[in-house]
């Protein structure tokens, strides 16, 4: 595989990113099925995981926007088992909240609820999450018939594409924070050219 730089997997994993999002709104229009509003359940769990390359279009954000100060300083004190940093949660309504960064959120975050796995008798079938079940089982019942079609690619599918753009790190797993750290880690260590450093005060 020729070696590419992090601002061009950053331009290729985000347009994946958009693939996904033109899918699951086909979903939506076909089945009706969507996350409750604010419902921020997903983001509550201390066990979300992660690769570093899915993080790459967000820290390239981060790192263009000037905001990066700012997420070292929330990461500097975030432990594997806390919250992702970039969640909001409601503390006044449990299970309520919102991601400050939605639009360049990981792959893990954008399949959540709206993806199809192949199992091992491999039969394609829906995973929702509990909360849209609940809410409308006859909509995540033509979900589910939706993915038995064969319309939906497997969640794998999609994590396949962004692992094989590096293979070392795109297929490690590990606690969304730590993945976070790693991949500013690898930003700076590479010091990509859109990069400046901030000028001593």
């Amino acid at each position: 595989m020729k070696h590419e730089t992090i601002d061009t997997i950053s331009r290729r994993v985000f347009r994946i990113y958009q693939e996904i999002e033109k899918q699951t709104l086909r979903v939506r229009r076909q089945t009706g099925m969507v996350c409750p509003d604010r419902c921020g359940q997903c983001c509550w769990s201390r066990n979300i995981e992660a690769t570093v390359v899915e993080m790459i279009p967000m820290v390239s954000h981060l790192l263009r926007s000037g905001t990066m100060p700012e997420i070292l300083a929330s990461l500097d004190t975030a432990g594997p088992e806390d919250l992702c940093v970039f969640f909001r949660p409601d503390m006044a309504h449990r299970e309520q909240g919102f991601c400050s960064e939605y639009r360049y959120r990981p792959l893990v975050c954008r399949l959540f609820g709206f993806s199809a796995r192949r199992g091992k008798d491999d039969q394609v079938s829906a995973q929702v999450c509990r909360v849209i079940k609940q809410a409308d089982p006859g909509a995540c019942a033509r979900f589910d018939a939706l993915c038995r079609s064969g319309v939906l690619p497997p969640m794998r599918a999609w994590f396949q594409r962004i692992a094989s753009m590096d293979p070392a790190r795109g297929y490690r797993l590990m606690p969304i924070n730590q993945a976070w750290k790693e991949c500013i880690d690898l930003f700076f260590w590479r010091i990509p050219r859109f990069f400046r450093p901030p000028k001593a005060s």
